[in-house]
């Protein structure tokens, strides 16, 4: 919103990651602090709600100083195609993040290579903003058996759910559920004629 953020916590270290002072900021977004010269900082910016940033200081010269302003986001809120966009609860991940749908072989539930990047994708959203949990919907065209296809759905629901869990997303945050040939996308309900292309 630009709105300045109060108390947020504003982490001072050295180069080699090592924690010197944690500062606050005032009321109205602001802080200060010294740093001895021709040295390299980097400092962490921190805030419940919000995604962490960080910014390396260059090494300054004896009285030089710098004026660094940042944006922190909302934890719910990323940008996509350079547009700001909340993440409502219960909200489809797929359309918010312009995700493409995720294939799998006929009758398979390995992870194409193809999906990895996709899936990627909501693995970086998770890591960057702990506060959210998801749940992996899977569901399969009407080709096979209805229970066959159950099944299926719920393997490749698992695996999509392992994949991101094995990412370092704890297990905790995600969940699967598979629909089977309950949420078709394409008019071919069993009994319908139809081409490979339309299932």
């Amino acid at each position: 919103s630009g709105a300045p953020i109060a108390d947020a916590a504003i982490e001072l270290r050295t180069a080699s990651d090592e924690k010197i002072k944690t500062y606050y900021t005032d009321k109205d977004g602001k802080y200060a602090f010294d740093v001895e010269p021709l040295k390299i900082y980097k400092t962490v910016y921190k805030k419940p709600g919000y995604i962490q940033a960080i910014v390396h200081v260059p090494a300054l010269k004896p009285e030089e100083k710098r004026e660094v302003s940042l944006n922190l986001y909302n934890e719910m809120q990323v940008i996509v195609d350079n547009k700001l966009v909340t993440i409502d609860p219960g909200v489809d991940l797929t359309k918010i993040l312009n995700l493409k749908p995720i294939y799998f072989d006929y009758n398979g539930y390995k992870i194409r290579e193809s999906s990895k990047t996709e899936l990627d994708k909501v693995v970086e959203l998770l890591r960057t903003r702990p506060s959210i949990s998801i749940q992996v919907n899977s569901h399969t065209d009407s080709r096979g058996k209805d229970d066959f296809n159950m099944r299926l759905s719920e393997n490749r629901a698992s695996a999509t759910v392992d994949y991101i869990v094995k990412a370092g997303i704890p297990a905790d945050r995600i969940s699967g559920k598979g629909f089977g040939e309950t949420r078709l996308i394409n008019r071919c309900t069993n009994g319908v004629p139809c081409s490979e292309v339309e299932h």
